[in-house]
């Protein structure tokens, strides 16, 4: 069978154009990584697919810096594999451009593919956002044997829980979405869900739906950083808005007192202020900013620890899967988290965890895992790593969401 994946992806040769070109400085990284992973995923089942990309960007002219998006093609390992789609940026008429290029680009595709009325072929999108699913709709009217299959990351009404979407106008923008979204659904084959709690939500991804909570590339043997022979360092990376509990974690840290601590912060967001402030008043936490994935990453193999303090105290956790822990299990570096609803039991062995939701409790769970030894830190990192390494990487994934798509 034939795929079209549907996407917002950056293509690697130009990620500097969209990142250049937004206003805030950058662009979505952790959907990104995670859609790539999909591309290499394909790649390695030996899949013949094709990848139409719509990149995800904000509306000009807040948001963005050019009102016309030129298409790219999109080349991994000096082959192209796809392109995106050129479309008007203007609030307004963002959508319906997006739809039509990517309508466009999928008969492209389907011509230069020499795929007839009634053979069978697959389009996998990356959620269910209504210009892929519209586009999608048209298509499967003058092919009917088409299968739709939707990645369905997260639940669209869950960004009334993040404060920047909380205003009048976002909340009717998330309402009209929504609803667009659920209508959407009946157009849909086959669900892929990143958490089996998903399916309350979605009645017709009840019967067709498989769960792929993550998809992970990671290298063939253990990642080597530089660790500090002088202290001890839990580092976070990531998003620095309140609901990613990054407040709490600070609050915490300051409860321990063993002067050879030290908590590094990286990332971008609401509470950036908040952060610098409290480092001025504990030496021991150390703020560095907004850094390229790559540079996150030498953070991560550096570090004594690596912590996500989000909670299990807001509804999403529920229905989502935090890429941040896939991220972090692969890295070879002990994590720090909280047994969230949507994170599968059989995680649990691999990261530790504080026993409530306390500030305290969090402050000894911190102290408890920065005391231990280098050997027993060494020993559970590489149990997460091979754990990810041989049950979730991409071409195992992937392979699951082929089978099913073509069962």
């Amino acid at each position: 069978m034939k795929y079209i994946f549907l996407t917002g992806l950056y293509p690697k040769e130009y990620e500097f154009f969209f990142k250049d070109n937004a206003r805030s400085g950058s662009i979505q990284n952790a959907p990104n990584v995670f859609q790539w992973n999909v591309v290499d995923g394909l790649i390695a089942n030996g899949a013949i697919f094709w990848v139409l990309s719509a990149p995800f960007i904000s509306t000009y002219p807040k948001g963005y810096k050019r009102v016309s998006i030129p298409s790219f093609p999109i080349v991994y390992n000096q082959k192209v594999i796809g392109e995106t789609v050129s479309f008007c940026d203007l609030i307004g008429l963002k959508e319906s451009s997006i739809c039509h290029s990517v309508e466009k680009g999928i008969l492209s595709w389907i011509k230069n593919s020499a795929i007839q009325a009634t053979d069978k072929f697959a389009i996998i999108t990356y959620t269910p956002l209504s210009f892929f699913l519209t586009a999608a709709k048209r298509i499967k009217k003058k092919y009917p044997n088409a299968v739709v299959c939707s990645i369905v990351t997260d639940m669209i009404e869950d960004a009334h829980n993040f404060k920047v979407n909380q205003n009048f106008l976002k909340r009717i923008q998330i309402a009209i979405e929504k609803k667009k979204e659920h209508q959407n659904f009946q157009i849909i084959d086959k669900f892929v869900l990143l958490s089996k709690t998903m399916g309350e939500r979605i009645p017709e991804a009840v019967e067709e739906s498989i769960v792929v909570e993550g998809i992970a590339i990671v290298p063939d043997q253990v990642p080597q950083g530089s660790k500090n022979e002088t202290y001890k360092s839990l580092l976070y990376t990531g998003s620095l808005h309140e609901f990613s509990g990054i407040k709490l974690l600070i609050q915490a840290f300051e409860k321990t007192d063993n002067k050879n601590y030290r908590l590094i912060i990286c990332g971008i967001g609401s509470c950036e202020d908040y952060i610098k402030e409290e480092a001025k008043k504990d030496g021991r936490i150390v703020f560095k900013g907004n850094l390229s994935r790559e540079e996150a990453i030498k953070e991560q193999h550096n570090a004594t620890a690596l912590i996500n303090p989000r909670q299990p105290i807001e509804e999403i956790t529920k229905y989502s899967f935090p890429s941040k822990t896939m991220e972090y299990l692969s890295s070879g570096t002990p994590m720090i988290g909280y047994r969230l609803e949507g994170i599968p039991k059989e995680y649990y062995d691999y990261f530790y965890s504080p026993n409530d939701n306390s500030i305290e409790d969090l402050a000894q769970t911190i102290d408890r895992v920065l005391s231990l030894n280098s050997d027993e830190l060494q020993k559970k990192g590489e149990k997460a790593f091979n754990f990810i390494k041989d049950n979730k990487n991409s071409k195992v994934q992937v392979g699951r969401i082929i089978n099913y798509i073509e069962q």
